[in-house]
């Protein structure tokens, strides 16, 4: 049992007014009766000979010409053979699919049927409603059979840009007033109006977030994904002169095509799935400027369209640069980096600045930081914009602002006390508080101590200040002082309470009399067994 694959059918379409099949050339075929046009959403397909089965589901029809005026899956070219035809359409060809030349019968009525042969059984191509299409909108759309033959009869008309079966592109983005959008075709092709133009990619600077294209010449390669630019949305505007022959394609061309999107269509499904971390698609950019962008809700890249691959970090958008552009983006780049800053809490920022690198810069960048003086120690940004910086190619570094904390003072006053009392509470005095605040926002508060006890002889004693912490303060510490003093005369006898017996420091007795202690002359005497010093 043999298999004819008879997938390229398909390619057959036509328009309205209708010819007969003249010599190699490029057609549509238009259904007599259903006046759907054929087109082709896969390259895989097959009939077998020897039964009435066939897989044709890579063949489906269209209702309306509108629907396949800027479709390349509705284009066959038509070549004649020894005995049959060759159909060549989205890339491939009967004949190398099947190696059997494809038979179309002319029935002189301006109809044809396509047909192949195998050991005796022939099978047409028919076109069927599937009964599961039941609404008229549903009714659109069609497929191919070998099993119906009262649609059988196929109209065929070349593609010329001229008259109504013209072939013509829709653009579907707008960008600074012009239409663009990214196309893929098998059959070569110029364009029927000089206002279009085509480019290909020749760089991608994900650095610099672009890519350069290059203008093809005057003939578009068959098989060369490029990019169209015209002035007008309208494919009646957008007319294209189908080729027979041209260049080879450039062999930097960095754009990828893709014939089918064909999904959710069992053994025929064939699509290229999106990737928006490693494709970007044409877009725009932020400024309205035709760009690659990266797209969140595309799921398969379209028929007939172009993409880009890139690295993983590739910038979400490569804005589209000519090679003039690019060249003069260079000639004029530009590096400016603002400056690092050191400040402590509670100041004011500084006058930021800058550093520039590369060209002569052109005009003046935008410099802010989001800090004040009541912001937290910390690192902050200082962020550069363009600002009024005209430079073909920019780029940016931002600088930091480092806030350091205060410095806070913390100071313990000078005390003394008489030989044989216990310590005075010590008293701390601060400097250098900011933006009004007060002891309130330390989280710990610093505390005074002393070696110095009670009993400790007379001299001088340190008293040292230390354990204060602060979000955004540091600490200065002032240590103070406790004199310990001998106790005086006077102390001492009201101290007593009872007789009071001095002596001189050669141990004679002065006095006795506790009332006139307090006439003792400046010196040193023992009161009661201590040792006081009047003054």
């Amino acid at each position: 049992m043999k298999r004819i694959q008879l997938l390229t059918v398909a390619a057959l379409s036509a328009a309205t007014s209708w010819a007969q099949l003249n010599g190699d050339g490029y057609y549509r075929v238009q259904n007599e009766k259903t006046t759907r046009f054929i087109t082709v959403v896969d390259n895989r397909g097959s009939v077998n000979m020897s039964t009435t089965d066939a897989d044709l589901n890579a063949l489906r029809t269209v209702m309306g010409f509108e629907r396949v005026v800027s479709d390349p899956a509705s284009v066959v070219y038509i070549k004649k053979m020894s005995k049959g035809y060759d159909l060549q359409s989205q890339g491939m060809s009967t004949y190398k699919m099947i190696k059997r030349e494809l038979m179309i019968y002319d029935w002189e009525d301006g109809t044809y049927s396509a047909y192949a042969t195998e050991s005796g059984m022939t099978k047409y191509l028919d076109d069927v409603i599937p009964s599961w299409m039941l609404s008229p909108e549903e009714k659109i759309y069609g497929t191919v059979c070998t099993n119906s033959p009262n649609s059988r009869y196929w109209l065929i008309q070349p593609v010329k840009n001229t008259g109504d079966n013209y072939f013509g592109l829709t653009p579907d983005i707008n960008a600074g007033g012009r239409y663009y959008k990214t196309f893929y075709t098998s059959f070569p092709f110029s364009f029927a109006s000089s206002a279009m133009k085509a480019y290909y990619v020749t760089k991608v600077d994900a650095g610099r977030a672009c890519v350069v294209v290059r203008e093809m010449s005057s003939v578009v390669p068959g098989g060369t994904p490029v990019i169209v630019e015209s002035t007008s949305g309208q494919a009646a505007d957008n007319k294209l002169n189908l080729l027979t022959s041209s260049a080879k394609a450039p062999a930097d061309n960095q754009l990828t095509g893709v014939y089918f999107c064909n999904p959710d269509a069992g053994s025929h499904t064939n699509v290229v799935a999106y990737n928006a971390s490693t494709m970007r698609v044409l877009g725009k950019a932020a400024d309205g400027s035709l760009a690659f962008v990266r797209r969140s809700d595309l799921k398969h890249i379209p028929a007939n369209t172009a993409y880009l691959t890139v690295p993983l970090g590739t910038p979400t958008t490569l804005k589209v640069l000519t090679e003039t552009e690019y060249s003069k983006m260079l000639s004029e780049a530009v590096t400016i980096t603002a400056n690092n800053y050191t400040r402590h809490y509670g100041e004011d920022n500084p006058e930021f600045g800058y550093t520039v690198s590369g060209a002569e810069l052109m005009g003046t960048p935008a410099l802010s930081c989001p800090a004040t003086a009541t912001s937290p120690v910390g690192r902050y940004p200082i962020r550069v914009a363009v600002g009024s910086v005209t430079n073909g190619f920019t780029t940016l570094a931002d600088g930091v602002l480092t806030i350091t904390p205060a410095e806070l003072t913390v100071s313990a006053a000078d005390v003394s006390r008489e030989e044989g009392q216990e310590n005075p509470e010590f008293v701390l005095t601060y400097e250098g508080f900011v933006n009004g605040e007060t002891e309130s926002v330390l989280k710990v508060r610093p505390t005074a101590s002393t070696t110095a006890t009670k009993d400790s002889p007379v001299g001088d004693y340190a008293i040292t200040v230390a354990g204060g912490q602060a979000d955004n303060y540091v600490f200065s510490y002032v240590n103070g002082t406790l004199t310990v003093n001998v106790v005086s005369a006077v102390n001492a006898v009201q101290a007593g309470g009872g007789p009071v017996v001095v002596y001189d420091v050669y141990g004679r007795r002065v006095l006795s009399d506790a009332r006139s202690s307090g006439l003792l002359r400046k010196g040193v005497y023992i009161i009661n067994g201590r040792k006081v010093v009047v003054k």
